[in-house]
């Protein structure tokens, strides 16, 4: 678990940084009520991120409530996998193709970031 809340810092920089450059290249693409609705999912995903990475620090760690603590990152993952998913209904459209390559762009970048980071699920379960 620790090594997962290690990485809240920098998948929030990572985050902040494809939801800017998504904003900067669709800008002139999409109607600006939908990156502001964008915007304001992804502000409350930091939130929500910055709030579990802060519970966690604080919190008194134990094996005991190790699968607590597994939950709430679980439950964040979700939420923030949500909030990209509403990226690409959002931006997807085949209408305008020039959107669609900049939000897939982004879209893929994260989902790259995202599998790397997960993998080390995967190898601590597969010692276990």
């Amino acid at each position: 678990m620790r090594t997962l809340y290690k990485q809240i810092p920098n998948s929030m920089a990572a985050a902040l940084g494809v939801t800017a450059y998504l904003v900067a290249t669709l800008w002139r693409h999409v109607p600006h009520a939908l990156l502001g609705d964008f915007l304001v999912l992804q502000a409350v995903s930091q939130v929500h991120r910055l709030a579990i990475l802060r519970a966690y620090r604080h919190a008194t760690l134990t094996v005991q409530n190790s699968a607590l603590w597994a939950r709430r990152y679980t439950f964040y993952m979700l939420g923030a996998g949500l909030v990209w998913g509403v990226a690409g209904v959002l931006f997807l459209r085949p209408e305008n193709p020039i959107a669609l390559v900049f939000t897939m762009c982004g879209l893929y970048g994260i989902a790259g970031g995202a599998v790397r980071a997960m993998l080390i699920i995967r190898r601590r379960c597969a010692r276990s």
